[in-house]
């Protein structure tokens, strides 16, 4: 249920987010979801992990048990592509 709340509900919206480059949720197997997303700036980016942690919590209060944990850095390195399995 959580990844498809995430696919149909969050993935829209977090595309329209000015200097969106990619979004992926990673489903950990054990109930937890993990999320990498991906900004053209560093502003962008940390104006959609705000975005992010109020729209899990308007949303999704009822399936998680802890607020996000929200980490940032720059990319250092990348190759290939990467597309959903589901």
């Amino acid at each position: 249920m959580l990844v498809e709340v995430i696919r149909e509900k969050f993935l829209p919206l977090i595309q329209q987010t000015p200097n969106f480059v990619a979004y992926y949720a990673i489903d950990e197997g054990d109930g937890d979801v993990s999320a990498v997303s991906i900004f053209e700036d560093e502003s962008s980016a940390l104006a959609s992990n705000e975005l992010a942690a109020k729209w899990i919590m308007q949303n999704l209060s009822n399936l998680i048990t802890m607020p996000p944990k929200i980490i940032s850095g720059d990319v250092v390195a990348s190759t290939g592509n990467i597309y959903a399995t589901t």
